[in-house]
């Protein structure tokens, strides 16, 4: 029985404490050795819940869980936990991205898609490609008051952002600006809707029954005027003619940040069996119109299950 796990059991989930006896919690442990040319992987076992080190043995020290807000008696240091331990799909904070490289974004699997609506909000195209489908994201400009659509900017981060950060702002070259009937941002009023996101197509019967946390630090860029936009987590289905419709959309009002950084999340549960096979899509979008600022920086996004 789980509930007989006692302290150095082997158990499945790090930070649960329903596989173990009362009062232990399923802990990442196995201190590496050096000598190790390739260290085995870590070890899921039960640990003694703690508070503070005096809750625990000689030698030993009350620290964190990997995917957990309790702590456990370890001895020292342990090895890493592997990737995906505890339910993610996707984390970045956009260190490791080459800023001056115009494919940054694209290379880590960012896609960029356009509506443009008229200014009684109705759908006049949706773009790039015919029939419309997504692109990769550009790494337009290191400076995020020039940037166009995407970019990875740096400067913009306090201590828990590091050096770069992700700017989405507005596609400011849509559309034909340079006909005698320019549509977008080249006539005025209508509003350009522009989409920077990543997707997990299709959902996998393993991510079925699962909450997923779309989680993201962010803060104001340079937003002005009628200008709004969004974080989302959503869900996508392919119809039998090619064409798509959401089936979940979840959102957070990301027109009015303030200027200091936040850290905010929004779920979506994947319960629903009928969603495998569709499409998870997970970013940010603006919607502006006549070449007004529509800014933000966004930094430390993660997909995990909660």
């Amino acid at each position: 029985m789980p509930a007989c796990k006692g302290t150095g059991t082997v158990c499945h989930r790090s930070g649960s404490t329903d596989e173990c006896a009362d009062g232990k919690i399923c802990t990442v442990t196995r201190t590496p050795d050096p000598a190790d040319v390739a260290p085995l992987p870590p070890v899921l076992v039960c640990l003694q819940q703690c508070e503070t080190a005096t809750d625990c043995g000689e030698g030993e020290l009350c620290q964190i869980v990997y995917c957990s807000t309790k702590k456990s008696c370890q001895t020292g240091a342990v090895q890493d936990p592997p990737p995906n331990l505890c339910g993610c799909e996707y984390e970045q904070d956009f260190e490791s991205l080459a800023q001056n490289s115009p494919t940054a974004l694209a290379d880590d699997g960012w896609l960029f898609f356009g509506n443009v609506f008229d200014e009684s909000g109705t759908l006049k195209f949706s773009y790039p490609n015919e029939p419309p489908s997504p692109v990769p994201a550009p790494n337009d400009s290191t400076d995020p008051e020039a940037a166009s659509i995407s970019a990875v900017a740096s400067g913009e981060g306090g201590h828990r952002q590091g050096t770069q950060q992700l700017v989405v702002t507005s596609d400011y070259e849509c559309c034909a600006l340079d006909t005698t009937d320019p549509q977008g941002h080249g006539n005025g009023t209508d509003r350009v809707d522009t989409i920077v996101f990543r997707e997990i197509n299709p959902i996998s019967t393993a991510l079925i029954g699962q909450v997923y946390e779309f989680t993201f630090d962010a803060k104001r860029g340079n937003m002005e005027g009628a200008t709004t936009a969004q974080a989302f987590i959503r869900t996508r289905k392919r119809e039998p003619d090619g064409s798509f419709f959401t089936t979940n959309d979840v959102t957070f009002d990301t027109s009015n940040l303030p200027v200091d950084w936040g850290t905010y999340s929004l779920s979506l549960d994947l319960s629903d069996p009928d969603l495998e096979a569709q499409i998870l899509q997970f970013g940010f979008s603006s919607l502006a119109s006549n070449f007004e600022a529509a800014g933000n920086v966004y930094d430390n996004t993660s997909l995990c299950a909660s």
